[in-house]
């Protein structure tokens, strides 16, 4: 689905007067120029102003028309391409790890992804039928609103996608910031709902990744209602025993929004397959402890449970390794040689 911005519908109100009155001052001197004065007696009859008028109304809504129905045919050419292509080339470009919604403020990003991702353009080309459809699929799906013609100018295109067919390159779209899409020259498709996470998700090369940040994700979520559970209960955490419960139950009273509480979803590492809760807590992390101190980890599916490294797990992603939160938000990818690195206790050396 396509829809207009606020913006969009401003600029194309603007850009339609504008013309429109350029028209008719040229229409006006151009009369002058054939009738002379006499195109005076025109200029202030009733259907010379019903006339004015009436194309003030219609011209914008003209233009809006006209540039709605460009956006959605050059929008599903693209898509109709991508359906029928031989081949994709992606260029991922190091901003799209760096910015991408997925990998938030909290998240060491470096940790969860390879280092060279953040210093060359990552290439990659896909042959195989299924992932394209996919791709195209997301695509279509996807819920977009059309910005400002020339909005892409200002951004570095994270992540561009060309469309190949017989070796040769058709078409190709940019995703900006993980949530706009380019296509065309004209054309900007604005979404709020993380796009490029979901490319990244179907790509065989980038799906890794995105399940690292999905974890990280659940991991903030978790520590998020941590903080508030602290913030109401005199400066303590929920008793290791069985902190799962008292942050299910609870987690309402610690959001303006009921709706942005915890669930029971955000136990559930995606990469780890079937289990109520695959993470842990350090029973020794308290809030007043430093912010280096373990306080959540992943672990092998169960609930309620605390615990030190023994707990940790680490074959749910590819590499292997272990997403860990510590104290005051912080999140890191740990791999098992790392591990020794860890902070368990306040005062561990």
């Amino acid at each position: 689905m396509i829809k207009f911005t606020r913006d969009a519908y401003l600029f194309c109100i603007i850009v339609g007067l504008a013309i429109y009155v350029a028209f008719l001052i040229l229409t006006v001197l151009i009369a002058f120029l054939v009738r002379g004065l006499k195109v005076g007696r025109f200029l202030k009859s009733r259907k010379f102003l019903l006339g004015v008028a009436c194309g003030i109304l219609v011209f914008p809504c003209l233009l809006v028309l006209i540039w709605w129905m460009y956006s959605f045919c050059s929008f599903h050419s693209t898509v109709n391409k991508l359906k029928t292509c031989d081949s994709i080339e992606i260029t991922i470009y190091p901003s799209a790890f760096e910015a991408c919604p997925m990998l938030y403020s909290y998240v060491d990003s470096k940790s969860l992804v390879d280092d060279s991702l953040f210093e060359h353009p990552t290439k990659l080309v896909i042959t195989n039928k299924n992932i394209i459809r996919s791709i195209a699929h997301e695509i279509l799906k996807t819920t977009y609103r059309i910005g400002e013609p020339g909005t892409q100018a200002i951004f570095m295109s994270w992540t561009d996608i060309f469309i190949c067919k017989n070796g040769k390159v058709i078409d190709g779209f940019g995703i900006l910031g993980g949530n706009n899409l380019v296509t065309g020259r004209y054309g900007t498709f604005f979404s709020s709902e993380r796009l490029l996470d979901k490319i990244f998700r179907i790509l065989p090369q980038t799906r890794p990744i995105t399940m690292r940040a999905f974890c990280a994700s659940n991991l903030y979520q978790l520590g998020r209602s941590l903080q508030f559970y602290d913030d109401s209960h005199n400066r303590k955490y929920p008793d290791p025993n069985n902190w799962c419960d008292i942050l299910l139950a609870e987690s309402v009273k610690y959001f303006y929004d009921g709706a942005a509480a915890i669930s029971v979803k955000d136990f559930v590492c995606q990469a780890a397959g079937p289990g109520k809760c695959h993470y842990a807590i350090n029973p020794y992390c308290t809030p007043q402890s430093p912010n280096d101190v373990v306080l959540l980890f992943e672990t092998h599916a169960g609930w309620n449970q605390h615990g030190g490294p023994e707990l940790m797990a680490f074959d749910h992603h590819e590499p292997n390794g272990c997403n860990v939160l510590l104290n005051r938000g912080k999140i890191k990818f740990i791999t098992p040689d790392h591990v020794a690195d860890l902070k368990w206790k306040p005062r561990e050396e």
